[in-house]
């Protein structure tokens, strides 16, 4: 029997991963660019901290998404693979790529404390009920794109609710891009 060679779509899979890096600091700078206080007229800015929080907070809900969307139609021993191997990548991925002129110490202190968030984060956006649809009484809290939206103003440390919004419609852009039903039952199909 022929060996098979997975290095194609290991190539994609790598792929697919700095994409999702790249979106993350695109919607980060978005956020940045777009996080004025509209009570107050002014903008303040976004400290490195707080941009890096939320480039990671994207990679996070980037994740979550692909694996709500993914792992439903699909072997879930390979689904778990594909979604490991993605974390690795843009988890991995964003921090060198912000981080890579630093202190390796001080790289892999951050590493693992984006990894131990990102756990954290993948518990508490499990536990929304929905990605988007609201109760009867017209509340949106526990979805998955208000909890979202609402954390990343939090990392903004921002008053503004309209942030929630900006957000979210970052959010939903990039997985207009990143299309992960499609693309990972594509690259899973080439296997």
């Amino acid at each position: 029997m022929p060996s098979r060679d997975t290095s194609e779509p290991d190539a994609a899979l790598a792929r697919y991963g700095t994409e999702m890096v790249l979106l993350a600091k695109d919607a980060a700078d978005h956020i940045r660019l777009h996080s004025g206080d509209g009570a107050k007229g002014r903008k303040p800015r976004i400290g490195d901290t707080q941009w890096f929080s939320i480039y990671q907070e994207f990679i996070y809900m980037f994740l979550h998404m692909i694996s709500r969307q993914v792992t439903s139609d699909m072997n879930i021993d390979r689904c778990t693979d594909v979604l490991n191997e993605l974390k690795d990548l843009t988890i991995e991925g964003s921090v060198w790529t912000v981080c890579d002129d630093w202190p390796k110490e001080m790289v892999e202190k951050i590493r693992v404390e984006c990894f131990d968030i990102f756990y954290d984060r993948m518990g508490f956006y499990g536990q929304c009920r929905s990605v988007s649809e609201g109760t009867p009484d017209a509340s949106f809290e526990n979805t998955l794109l208000f909890e979202f939206g609402k954390r990343v103003i939090e990392l903004n440390e921002s008053s503004n609710p309209a942030g929630i919004l900006v957000a979210q419609t970052r959010l939903m852009r990039c997985m207009s891009v990143l299309k992960p039903k499609e693309t990972l039952s594509k690259l899973l199909l080439e296997e």
